[in-house]
């Protein structure tokens, strides 16, 4: 997780310091010890992998400069200091550093100790990502103030990124402050839908950020024909493996759906490729997602196509395959006639890259079909069987392999695999499991605190999984569907656009008893976007 300093949280600046401490990964860049190598502005928060950071950066200094490429991180004099819209850090060199923000505006202010040189080196390399070039000129004003504008151009990083050009400008309102700022052309939508549209590079995930916001509402920055041919693009492109990963090097790790060919001609993806089973389930959402469009477009045969791809897990899912005294599980298929590999759903070999699955197990895998519920209920038994596997999967000390600080339990609460396992109950009737199993993993895997949440952060995943759980919905991608939890206190949010989303509490504890909606008796565990549109949580 990385503290920094923005007015929002999808703010195109991200200011804070970028530390150093000997060979320790500081991710989005901040760790509680170290030397700081500069303070930038635009940081990717909350990932994994490696660092990703350093973009548009610039570092006060006391005294001459003879080497500005050199390293220059300066010890802190005492621990940073953050609260609200400010970011604070005393610097050996005697400098007094507090950083504040708006949406496309970082605001530097610098206190040096009086009767010394002072110098601000500007500095825009980046670490992990491939500074390409770039250029900084100086404008000087009749009023005497200075100011600079440039650019840089980056590639790479773990992700392995193609080229991005970010462009900035600043001026010094007075001998210690300086503002810098960017500019961001396109919303995220408009801009996702741009890049598949031109190169198809949009990655798998693509198809589902494209139809929430088909579905939701949010409709009006993207031509709709087009988009959805953005999706089928996505979707049914073969990538190109240029860069070839060692621990993969069967397919493209980067471009999108690597193993879009068998999946599209065999309807299941074998072990010659990594993270087969990992893959099918989530093509199978990914092609749920394309299919909701379509449907929506009167596109009948494209939505008939695609809503039987995003079947396909099921020739992933072996009935034999038994763990904890219940059977049926998600499983690889053999590159050698395509039999199912048998599998432990207790285990994932390495749970990497190259392995079947990718950072979770087969038996949290095996409940991720949540676009297919109705079918996966009957593929667990039925709905007492169902409850009974979802109740394993969060009792004490069933993983050999789990978390110590999480009880050794199945579900777990640190990764993006198992987020919306504690609300499946809600498909077989049981809204009050739901709401204890949720309540549960939010008030004992969350603290306030450095090490306040349960894994890495994920550019804010883990944080707004708690905010979900805070308002008592649950967004379930893909769907106009939001399961109701059980709000922890009365709210009203600013829903934009004229709207706001009001929520009542009365009463004590975790359990709902009833609910109404606009005054209304609501009997149903969830809320549906065309229930709400106009006046609720989706945008009209």
């Amino acid at each position: 997780m990385f503290p920094d300093v923005r007015s929002k949280p999808f703010a195109n600046i991200r200011l804070g310091p970028d530390v150093i401490l000997d060979s320790t990964d500081a991710y989005a860049g901040y760790l509680p010890s170290g030397k700081i190598s500069a303070f930038s502005l635009m940081h990717q928060s909350g990932i994994g992998g490696a660092p990703k950071y350093g973009v548009v950066s610039q570092l006060p200094m006391v005294g001459k400069v003879s080497r500005p490429l050199a390293d220059l991180s300066i010890p802190r004099s005492s621990p940073d200091r953050a609260e609200v819209g400010r970011y604070s850090s005393s610097l050996a060199n005697g400098v007094s550093v507090d950083l504040a923000a708006s949406d496309h505006a970082g605001m530097f202010s610098y206190r040096f100790l009086g009767g010394l040189d002072t110098n601000i080196v500007h500095r825009g390399l980046g670490i992990e990502q491939h500074y390409v070039n770039g250029n900084i000129s100086l404008v000087y004003g009749d009023n005497g103030h200075v100011a600079y504008e440039g650019d840089a151009t980056y590639n790479n990083g773990w992700n392995l990124g193609n080229f991005r050009t970010t462009h900035f400008c600043g001026r010094f309102a007075s001998p210690a402050t300086a503002s810098l700022f960017t500019e961001n052309l396109n919303s995220s939508v408009e801009g996702l839908e741009n890049t598949v549209q031109s190169d198809g590079r949009g990655g798998s995930n693509a198809e589902n950020v494209l139809a929430d916001a088909y579905l939701k509402g949010v409709r009006e920055a993207v031509e709709w024909d087009g988009g959805f041919k953005a999706m089928i693009k996505d979707d049914e492109k073969p990538r190109t493996n240029d860069q070839p990963d060692s621990s993969a090097p069967e397919s493209s790790n980067r471009d999108g759906r690597g193993a879009a060919i068998p999946w599209l001609t065999n309807g299941f993806i074998t072990d010659e490729y990594s993270r087969s089973v990992s893959r099918a389930v989530e093509y199978a959402a990914n092609d749920f997602a394309p299919y909701q469009v379509a449907k929506g477009l009167d596109k009948s045969d494209d939505a008939a196509k695609f809503l039987g791809r995003s079947r396909n897990w099921r020739h992933h899912w072996n009935p034999d395959a038994s763990a904890l005294g219940f059977r049926g599980f998600v499983v690889p298929r053999s590159k050698d006639g395509g039999e199912f590999v048998d599998q432990d759903p207790l285990s994932c070999g390495g749970c990497y890259w190259g392995d079947g699955y990718y950072e979770a197990l087969s038996r949290e895998y095996s409940f991720n079909p949540h676009h297919d519920m109705s079918t996966l209920i009957l593929r667990m038994g039925d709905d007492v069987k169902f409850i009974d596997r979802l109740d394993t999967t969060f009792e004490f000390n069933k993983n050999p392999h789990g978390h110590s600080k999480c009880n050794h339990i199945i579900f777990d609460p640190s990764n993006e695999v198992s987020f919306t396992t504690p609300y499946l109950y809600h498909f077989v009737g049981r809204q009050d499991l739901s709401v204890k199993r949720s309540r549960y993993t939010a008030k004992t895997y969350y603290r306030p605190g450095r090490s306040g949440l349960p894994g890495n952060s994920d550019s804010g995943a883990m944080q707004t999984w708690l905010l979900w759980n805070m308002i008592g919905l649950y967004p379930l991608t893909g769907q106009t569907s939001f399961p109701i939890g059980s709000p922890w206190f009365g709210m009203s949010i600013d829903l934009g656009r004229g709207k706001t989303l009001k929520i009542t509490k009365e009463g004590k504890g975790d359990c709902l008893r009833s609910l109404k909606d606009n005054g209304e008796d609501w009997e149903k565990n969830w809320v549906d976007c065309s229930r709400t549109e106009g006046h609720g949580i989706c945008a009209g």
